[in-house]
């Protein structure tokens, strides 16, 4: 049910609603501001993002691409080095029949099979100064 109302939207943003389109970016620019404060604190060598398609397929889906530029928007703004982490943010789409102990597999899979130590940037600033 999720992934057709997502479809519906999409399709409604491809059309053109501009609400729903605020609605798009917020909502993914609430995703990116938690992304920064998480890279922040625990300064992970990779984060996997397991969603609907609607909300991961950028280049396949208008809500999706909304959605990242959101995302993308706080993510940048919350650190001095997002360009350089930007790669760290992997997505995934979960299929429609895949339940939350097999995206917990998956991310597992996909962790041991591209393995990368924790380094943490301690000496490094993350945080950029907003009054600037």
């Amino acid at each position: 049910e999720l992934s057709v109302g997502l479809a519906e939207a999409s399709d409604r943003l491809h059309e053109g609603d501009d609400t729903l389109r605020s609605s798009f970016y917020e909502a993914g620019g609430a995703l990116g501001s938690f992304l920064s404060t998480m890279m922040v604190l625990l300064d992970p060598s990779r984060i996997a993002i397991f969603g609907d398609q609607h909300l991961v397929d950028a280049e396949g889906s208008t809500s999706a691409a909304i959605f990242h530029e959101g995302v993308l928007s706080e993510f940048r703004g919350g650190l001095l080095k997002a360009e350089v982490l930007l790669d760290r943010l992997d997505w995934h789409t979960l299929e429609e029949q895949t339940e939350a102990i097999a995206a917990g597999s998956a991310a597992l899979h996909f962790f041991l099979g591209y393995p990368s130590h924790w380094r943490p940037s301690v000496l490094e600033p993350l945080i950029s100064n907003r009054s600037e």
